[in-house]
């Protein structure tokens, strides 16, 4: 046989092993699955809304509920609520706010896994957003409180009451987190731990203050006296001026609350795949 025969039968040869190579690579008798990729996930396309994860979150939006579902293998749908109520004491200015922090939202978030695996960025939206302060503000007649730089005392008898609220300018706020865990493991297994950590873009918190009552230009003084007056009073130049300066330190405390746009969420997740 000539060496030209001899290349044409190799030739040959070669094109019919590789012609029958896809078959044998899609025959199942020839194929050995690994338990993990008969599972969800694994080098598979992962069939949207497929599989449901149920847990349990806590963190900075309070604790809560959390749920997910795939979209595809490298997306997963999720939704979470949290509820807290939190009292605590402050003081500012020789103001004592005695108060507490209520946190009610609910969030949907779109997780993207850039390479299959635990770590994803997760843009989302607070689609209810109530992340409120509310404090009585209480008013000493023996030492001096400061408004404006300006001292006052609260009459003894008829003392001066106040209502301060904080709460954040957005009821809607977009949120952007990254972190590391998979409510719907590709791998099969059903329990799940996560972590994630970001802002939500709450915009400016508003702050308000009323106060009512009688105000003393020194300490110990009954309401009578002619160093106190009542600050809702129009026509009493003291009170009047109480007001200006009242207005004032609430201005400041706004600008100070203008710094706080974000508000930070980091949550801990466990879940649970059925």
């Amino acid at each position: 046989m000539s060496t030209g025969n001899i290349r044409a039968v190799i030739f040959a040869i070669a094109l019919v092993a590789l012609s029958a190579l896809p078959v044998f690579a899609a025959d199942p008798s020839t194929q050995k699955l690994t338990p993990s990729s008969q599972k969800l996930g694994v080098n598979q396309d992962v069939k949207p809304f497929s599989s449901v994860a149920v847990g349990v979150i806590v963190g900075t939006l309070g604790p809560g509920v959390e749920v997910a579902t795939p979209l595809s293998r490298r997306l997963n749908l999720r939704g979470d609520a949290g509820f807290f109520n939190y009292n605590t004491s402050v003081s500012d200015s020789g103001i004592n706010y005695n108060g507490g922090l209520k946190l009610r939202n609910g969030r949907i978030s779109l997780d993207y896994f850039p390479w299959a695996k635990g770590f994803h960025i997760s843009p989302g939206v607070l689609i209810y957003n109530q992340l409120d302060i509310n404090a009585t503000a209480i008013f000493s007649s023996t030492s001096s409180f400061t408004l404006n730089d300006v001292d006052y005392y609260s009459s003894v008898d008829k003392p001066l009451t106040g209502a301060a609220t904080v709460e954040f300018g957005h009821k809607v706020a977009p949120a952007l987190t990254v972190g590391w865990g998979n409510a719907i493991p590709r791998t099969g297994r059903h329990l799940s731990f996560g972590a994630e950590i970001g802002v939500a873009y709450t915009g400016t918190p508003n702050f308000n203050l009323n106060v009512t009552g009688y105000a003393c230009n020194q300490a110990g003084q009954a309401s009578s006296s002619a160093y106190c007056y009542n600050v809702a009073d129009t026509t009493n130049a003291n009170a009047t001026d109480f007001n200006t300066n009242l207005n004032a330190q609430k201005k400041k405390i706004t600008d100070d609350l203008n710094y706080v746009k974000a508000y930070p969420i980091l949550n801990l997740a466990v879940t649970y795949r059925f």
